[in-house]
């Protein structure tokens, strides 16, 4: 993967930024996701429960904290996707997939592949109702309880 890639390319200039993460370590894009936030964009985590708090580097907790909606998939051994959907629903609509996690071991270390789909309503659209089909009705992890209710 070139190495000018990064997942905060797109955290600045979007209204929505839904992310399905299986590890998610990377501070870079931890705070990337924080200043959207601030600015408005509206952000959401659904991740993997186990890997959330397997380690002490996961972010998920950070982001619930700063009052991120962070939702924790607990009905599957592992939510391994690693998709972010982008302004679903707009001309500006994008998908980010592939093996990529959201770590710094990927982003530097690993051999890992990324498919950014742009312009193709169709898909992104997909991707959404993938998401939703996945989110729980309200976030598990909230800034006034770090362990999922």
């Amino acid at each position: 993967m070139p190495r000018r890639w990064s997942p905060t390319a797109y955290a600045g200039r979007n209204s929505r930024y839904w992310w399905q993460a299986f590890s998610f370590t990377s501070r870079t894009l931890a705070n990337a996701l924080l200043a959207a936030k601030r600015r408005g964009v509206d952000v959401q985590v659904m991740a993997d429960r186990e890997q959330t708090y397997s380690g002490e580097a996961s972010r998920i907790p950070d982001l619930a904290q700063a009052g991120i909606p962070v939702m924790l998939e607990v009905r599957y051994q592992s939510a391994h996707n690693k998709v972010m959907v982008i302004d679903a629903g707009t001309a500006d609509a994008a998908v980010v997939t592939g093996s990529y996690n959201w770590t710094y071991a990927a982003q530097y270390k690993n051999a890992e592949n990324v498919l950014i789909l742009r312009h193709n309503p169709d898909i992104v659209n997909a991707y959404a109702a993938n998401w939703r089909r996945h989110a729980p009705p309200r976030p598990c992890l909230t800034p006034s309880n770090e362990k999922p209710l």
